[in-house]
Parts: structure tokens; sequence; C-alpha cells
């Protein structure tokens, strides 16, 4: 047993193409964004433009015509732009700061691994009064 539904074709015009029943679609919408017409719709005046001359030859080309009217014309403020670079951004942030604590462990461990083999850390002669030995010398009296 099938379900369905009877469609009487009887009405039906065989010479009626695509490009008409968009032009049809196009029309109705025009109509419907007169009446909620604000400043400058986009979509609105390509559709003033496109109807008197058919340009619409199928139903993409006014699927994109009108969801330029739902696409905002400025910019976002800058906490939703801030938020959504941290969404697109938040995996590589987290990946350079993993490598960035893997940099600074290795150097704890060159540190402590130098300091059991010399007695003294070389490394950190860099910080603390680096110009008291330079190589063999020694600046101290």
């Amino acid at each position: 047993m099938a379900l369905g539904y009877c469609i009487d074709l009887a009405d039906l015009d065989e010479s009626c193409t695509q490009k008409d029943a968009v032009m049809q679609c196009a029309i109705c919408i025009r109509d419907l964004l007169q009446k909620k017409l604000t400043r400058k719709n986009i979509s609105y005046q390509l559709l003033l433009k496109k109807i008197p001359k058919q340009s619409y030859q199928d139903f993409r080309e006014l699927y994109k015509d009108i969801r330029l009217s739902t696409t905002s014309s400025g910019r976002p403020e800058i906490k939703k732009r801030a938020r959504a670079f941290w969404e697109r951004h938040q995996a590589t942030v987290f990946r350079f700061l993993l490598f960035l604590s893997l940099i600074l462990l290795i150097f704890v461990i060159l540190m402590f691994v130098s300091n059991a083999i010399w007695g003294n850390n070389p490394l950190l002669r860099l910080f603390f009064n680096p110009f008291k030995e330079i190589g063999t010398e020694s600046l101290v009296k």
C-alpha cells in the first residue's frame, strides 16, 4: 500500500519554462519587498533592474540576489569580531602555547643537566653578572 496525492494537470501550460516561473517569483518577491522597503535594500534595487530586462534564467540567480538583502553591509562591532577571531583561531593559539611550554621545559631540563655536570649553571651567567668572567679572564679583583 502506498500513499500519494492526486494532481490534476489539466490546466498545465506546457509552454511555460523555468525562466517564466523564475520571473513570476521575482515579481512576487519584488512586491513583498516593496511593502517592507527600508533605506537602501540592495536586493530590491536588483529586482527593479532585472525584472524589466527578463534577466533571470534560473532560481539560483534569484536566490543569490535575495540573499544580498540578508547580509549586513556594515562591519560587526569589535567584540563580535574578536569572538569570531578567537573561535576561528583557538586551536592555533593553544598549539602555539603548547609549543612554547615545551621549549621552556627543554630549557629548564638543560639548566638542571648543566648544573649537575659542571657544578654551576653557565646559562644563568647570561643573566647574573655576565661580565664577571669572559673566557679564561676574570674581571673581578
